[in-house]
């Protein structure tokens, strides 16, 4: 009777995209976005970000996986909207790779990423600022 409980043609009052990661330097990383058509992209761009960090449980590399500028896909037009803040070369990238790509102000998107991390005992969490959210250390 709850209405989350799986059925055919029934859509989830909420979706979360969640996902976990132990790099191989130790630690854990844990991220999550709360829905809609681009938490896939914003997870895999953070990610991506503490990929490319070498050290993706400390502090400043959640924070910037998290505050980075993002791109989102727009299902209306099936183009990109691309936030400020990515360097030229990358942002054009992104822009030729679509039919259609518009540049908006930095903070612009709706994202919701929030990551915690455990580097060696140390808890850091970061939340994105683009939407209503805290972290409240425990």
């Amino acid at each position: 009777g709850h209405p989350n409980f799986p059925a055919p043609g029934r859509r989830p009052a909420t979706t979360r995209h969640a996902w976990a990661w132990a790099p191989p330097a130790g630690g854990r990383v844990l991220g999550a976005t709360p829905g809609g058509a681009n938490q896939m992209p914003w997870n895999a761009q953070s990610l991506a970000r503490l990929l490319a960090s070498g050290a993706p449980a400390d502090a400043t590399a959640v924070a910037e996986a998290v505050v980075g500028p993002r791109w989102e896909w727009d299902p209306a037009d099936d183009g990109l909207r691309i936030e400020a803040g990515f360097a030229p070369d990358q942002a054009s990238a992104l822009a030729e790779r679509v039919g259609r790509a518009e540049q908006v102000e930095r903070w612009a998107l709706r994202s919701a990423m929030q990551i915690v991390a455990d580097a060696g005992g140390v808890a850091v969490g970061a939340v994105d600022p683009r939407t209503v959210g805290a972290a409240i250390p425990g």
